[in-house]
């Protein structure tokens, strides 16, 4: 979603740079899909559920149902934040490395 908000934010920009930038957004929300999409392939196979259960304060819950075993679990919003940066960050070295290997 974070993604999708700043390609919306580009699209409406009078950038120069605006169809570049729309371009490399874009293909780092098909890698961040690519990824959703393996990890609940996996979590399915494995016969894992994961709901959300509601945030209290600072903290993000979510149930998780493993071979007849519950479990709550908490993340605080900072961890999310900072995982969420550092995935990014990785998507677009990757997107970068295609980038170079593509204009030697």
């Amino acid at each position: 979603m974070l993604v999708s908000n700043i390609l919306k934010e580009i699209e409406h920009s009078g950038s120069i740079l605006k169809r570049a930038y729309l371009m490399a957004g874009q293909a780092i929300q098909r890698r961040i899909m690519q990824d959703t999409y393996q990890l609940r392939k996996e979590l399915k196979q494995r016969n894992i559920k994961v709901l959300e259960d509601g945030q209290e304060e600072l903290i993000v819950y979510h149930k998780i149902f493993c071979r007849g075993y519950q479990e709550r679990f908490g993340m605080m919003r900072d961890v999310m934040r900072t995982e969420i940066s550092l995935r990014l960050t990785k998507y677009t070295a990757e997107l970068g490395e295609l980038l170079k290997d593509h204009l030697k």
